[in-house]
């Protein structure tokens, strides 16, 4: 049994859903809990196809914590799931390369809506900061 996965899934369940489409929506930060690559979906569940394709779009899952001085009480347990679309996707992976080093649980993702989408059927264009996480030191290496 995997107790990565286990681990995971626990801290992955429930959670509140983020919403950045406009800049009305403000900007958005959290450290990294976990990520999932799947199929995008419409609101009955359908898989949506690239236009003029066969070929499934893709989403990002990730899973986010914020702060304690971020949650909204005590039954607040501060994880957090944003999905990311395309454009959104493009902003963050501009700004983990931007931060020289690879993605990993317990980074900081701060990201925002630049410009509006000009209209329903296009996407907002976003800008987004990754901030590494501090390294964790095992005191059995002493």
């Amino acid at each position: 049994m995997d107790l990565n996965e286990l681990n995971r899934a626990a801290t992955t369940s429930g959670g509140k859903w983020v919403k950045l489409r406009t800049k009305e929506d403000g900007s958005f930060e959290g450290t990294l809990v976990a990520f999932e690559s799947r199929p995008r979906t419409d609101m009955e569940n359908n898989v949506v196809m690239k236009r003029g394709t066969d070929t499934p779009r893709t989403e990002w899952l990730l899973t986010l914590s914020v702060p304690l001085a971020e949650r909204e009480g005590p039954e607040d347990d501060g994880t957090r799931k944003m999905p990311c679309n395309e454009a959104m996707q493009s902003a963050i992976s501009a700004a983990i390369k931007a931060c020289g080093e690879p993605a990993k649980e317990g980074d900081t993702l701060k990201i925002a809506v630049s410009a509006d989408p000009v209209d329903k059927m296009r996407q907002a264009t976003y800008v987004a900061r990754w901030t590494p996480g501090k390294p964790i030191i095992d005191i059995d290496e002493f």
